[in-house]
């Protein structure tokens, strides 16, 4: 396929966004049904590129030899792209029932459908600076879905994210400049881009240091992880989308870039940028899984469970070995799925009985059968329970650990194994005050609760009956994932 239409997805999705606003449409229905379509046929067009694959790349425009816009679409970015591409028709249907009584509609889908286009950008990114551009975008555009609500608290996590994010993206910056100059433009390149630079390399080490933590704030790594359980103040499509798919992931999927295909494993082996790197993201991992235990609110459970989850992800990239990484990926993909499901339940609790704290859970699982089974199922799946895709990704995170054989690498399986059982301890505890309220502590036995209706029960049971199909048969996610880690060594 002709490397032009690598802009195609991002070129609908920016048109569709700006009509989706401008538009005097007749009936909310009609608008709902543009919004989709154009969705929907904007991840048709991903999925065209990534079955037909262009075997070059596009250059769009360059500001020097070292700065340079281009295209590219190698098997990292079609993992990442398939990933974001396959939720998001899912998340905009369930967003239709969810906002059907929000205000500022029109400016929420706009910027809903604008940040799809953006992040498919990011994925198809063929250089650190094409990526940078497009991850600053990313913050522009996910900032107003934090503020839809307009109240104080949506202003002052708005506040908390844009401060948080561009600060992150100063530093990320500086790794950018270093990488353009030292790297021949830093285009992402298998084994990364720095053999044979005539730079030295402790400095290159403390440059390295500096954008993981840039772009580790979006992936949520301690001490910049606060923004993320601040911006659960936005609506619940926001927050399933910036916690499981756009917004984290893009940081880790730049880590993931910084490390092997920038910098490259080799290069990093053993220094110690990457003992730092490493100790900061096995504490994340523990500290995110103790905070959801103390956190009462539902959703800031969810989103402590999310900084814990990101850094399961990292631990395995820093690893800097191939099962690592593959393992790491693997956790990528599970995690999305289970976790924009999580916060479809709690949406769906939210939404249906306007309350927000896990102590008002005492009872609702008795009038919304269905909604809590299918959040027992990503329980099952975050914790690493057998059957269920969370323990194959954890499973392989552990054992590529052990394999790793350093000291950090047990620790850090000590650490995950740690963070499971507090995983067991956040989620479980949902499902039985939902089914098993204390005798007189029902809260729902006369209320006319229900489950929500078939727009936001449809994706969360794809989503429960897809954890539970990769779990049972996670044979092609494996080789898929094995195959991506194998294309980033040189």
């Amino acid at each position: 396929m002709d490397e032009k239409y690598l802009l195609l997805p991002i070129f609908l999705a920016f048109l569709s966004a700006a009509l989706s606003y401008v538009i005097p449409f007749r009936s909310a229905k009609a608008h709902k049904w543009f919004l989709f379509l154009t969705t929907l046929v904007t991840s048709l067009s991903v999925w065209m590129l990534l079955l037909n694959r262009p075997e070059e790349g596009l250059h769009i425009y360059s500001f020097s030899d070292e700065f340079t816009l281009i295209l590219r679409l190698d098997d990292f970015g079609a993992l990442f792209a398939g990933m974001t591409s396959f939720l998001w028709p899912f998340a905009t249907l369930y967003a239709f029932e969810y906002m059907r009584h929000e205000t500022h509609n029109r400016m929420f889908f706009a910027f809903y459908l604008l940040t799809f286009g953006i992040t498919e950008g990011i994925a198809f990114s063929g250089s650190m600076i094409t990526a940078f551009v497009f991850y600053e975008m990313l913050t522009l555009s996910t900032l107003p879905l934090v503020l839809s609500r307009f109240n104080e608290d949506s202003q002052f996590a708005a506040r908390r994210y844009a401060i948080y994010c561009l600060g992150g993206s100063a530093f990320a910056f500086i790794g950018v400049v270093f990488l353009s100059v030292y790297g021949s433009g830093a285009f992402f390149t298998p084994g990364g881009v720095l053999t044979g630079a005539e730079v030295s390399k402790e400095m290159m080490l403390g440059v390295f240091l500096v954008a993981f933590f840039g772009f580790g704030v979006k992936a949520a790594v301690f001490p910049f992880h606060a923004w993320l359980p601040m911006a659960s103040v936005a609506p619940t499509p926001v927050t399933a989308l910036l916690h499981a798919v756009a917004v984290v992931k893009s940081g880790v999927f730049l880590i993931v870039r910084l490390t092997w295909f920038c910098f490259g494993a080799d290069y990093l082996r053993g220094t110690w940028a990457q003992k730092v790197c490493l100790a900061f993201v096995i504490f994340t991992l523990v500290y995110g899984a103790a905070m959801a235990v103390k956190e009462r609110h539902f959703k800031r459970r969810l989103a402590f469970s999310t900084v814990s989850n990101l850094s399961y992800i990292l631990f395995g990239v820093l690893l800097l070995t191939e099962a690592g990484l593959a393992a790491g990926l693997t956790h990528m993909l599970f995690h999305a799925l289970i976790k924009i499901g999580a916060f479809m339940c709690a949406g769906a609790f939210m939404h249906m009985t306007g309350r927000e704290y896990v102590f008002e859970l005492d009872g609702v699982g008795k009038k919304m059968p269905f909604t809590f089974a299918l959040y027992t199922v990503f329980a099952l799946s975050l914790t690493g329970i057998p059957l269920f895709n969370g323990f194959v990704s954890k499973y392989k995170l552990v054992m590529a650990g052990f394999e790793e054989g350093s000291a950090l690498g047990v620790i850090g399986v000590i650490g995950l194994i740690l963070a499971a059982f507090l995983c067991a301890v956040y989620t479980f505890t949902v499902s039985v005050r939902a089914f098993f309220p204390k005798a007189g502590s029902d809260r729902f036995l006369m209320t006319n609760v229900t489950d929500p209706n078939w727009l936001m029960l449809v994706p969360i049971a794809l989503f429960a009956v897809l954890n539970i199909l990769t779990g049972v048969w996670p044979e092609p996610i494996l080789r898929l994932t094995a195959q991506v880690a194998a294309s980033a060594l040189s």
